[in-house]
């Protein structure tokens, strides 16, 4: 009993003297007009941090990130639609509780434009107007593929099936068959698939992603 009595003291002393050799980070995270800002992300980083520390704002912006210990750090505040705030070399002391206010600037995200349209009268899928997707130069070297094809698998209305390490096929708007032939291919204004057999075969074509330029 002595010696669980014991133990449970030494725990103590122990949670307090770390507690006792620490700091915290409190504060809020506002908008341009002072209004508190809710689920902002605050990530404090440091080389006396074993990885780093953080908490998120409450309702009213508020924040506190505590059992830091003493030391220099940077304190980064994220949220979708506001620009990211850094701020450096903010100083923890041993027992003192550092206060920080962030004013978030709004920041605008843009997203690829999708257009939804109608008819008043009933058409065919094929007349009706159809989405439209360009992917430029720069996206395509910024993304290194085995095959040209894959840059286009994520845009809306693409079916892709990969079935080798470059063998793969596309259909567009579910217009599907077995040789997925109904989607029309050019390269360079040319027709580029299996001639007479509609067949489109884009391992086939003998291009890599510094020749395109555009897709």
């Amino acid at each position: 009993m002595k010696a669980l009595i014991t133990s449970l003291c030494a725990l103590l002393w122990m949670g307090t003297a770390w507690a006792q050799g620490a700091g915290s980070l409190t504060g809020k995270v506002s908008d341009a007009e002072g209004g508190g800002v809710p689920q902002a992300n605050v990530v404090v980083a440091g080389p006396n941090l074993q990885g780093t520390a953080g908490a998120t704002s409450d309702e009213k912006g508020s924040f506190d990130v505590g059992g830091i210990p003493a030391g220099i750090y940077t304190v980064t505040v994220t949220h979708i639609g506001f620009k990211e705030e850094v701020l450096e070399g903010v100083q923890v002391e041993v027992g003192k509780q550092v206060t920080l206010d962030f004013r978030l600037e709004s920041q605008v995200i843009f997203l690829n434009q999708q257009v939804v349209s109608a008819s008043r009268r009933q058409e065919k899928v094929l007349d009706a107007p159809a989405s439209v997707s360009v992917i430029e130069a720069e996206e395509i070297q910024n993304n290194p593929t085995l095959s040209v094809i894959e840059h286009v698998k994520d845009l809306p209305g693409v079916d892709f099936a990969q079935y080798g390490l470059v063998q793969n096929s596309v259909v567009v708007r579910g217009f599907n068959n077995i040789f997925s032939g109904a989607l029309l291919s050019m390269t360079d204004n040319r027709i580029a698939r299996v001639p007479s057999l509609r067949v489109n075969s884009y391992n086939f074509i003998p291009v890599t992603n510094d020749d395109v330029e555009r897709i």
